[in-house]
């Protein structure tokens, strides 16, 4: 009979030690599982911000190509008011000329 007790002990204590290497071996689980969800986390954030960097530099070299645009329009009115500007000299210099001839 004693051996019966023994051997009910004997598993008592072998479920006990499985229950607890179970018990240890689930909160390495969980401990990875949180490293692995802070990773994640930590990844999204990183790929959040490099979508929003993307992004602002899209969004940034539109602005520049929109003033690159109007940049060039000035210029090319620039360039015809030194035209116009050039022309009413030529113009001013002629009737000059023909005003000291006259005199």
């Amino acid at each position: 009979m004693e051996e019966v007790v023994t051997t009910e002990k004997e598993i008592k204590r072998r479920i006990t030690t499985l229950i607890e290497e179970i018990e240890r071996k689930q909160k390495v689980c969980n401990g990875r599982a949180k490293q692995i969800d802070e990773k994640q986390r930590k990844l999204d954030s990183d790929i959040l911000n490099e979508i929003i960097d993307q992004k602002t530099a899209v969004r940034e070299d539109e602005e520049i190509q929109q003033l690159l645009t109007v940049q060039s329009n000035e210029q090319v009115q620039i360039n015809w008011l030194k035209d116009e500007k050039d022309k009413e000299i030529q113009n001013l210099r002629k009737v000059q000329d023909a005003l000291i001839r006259k005199f």
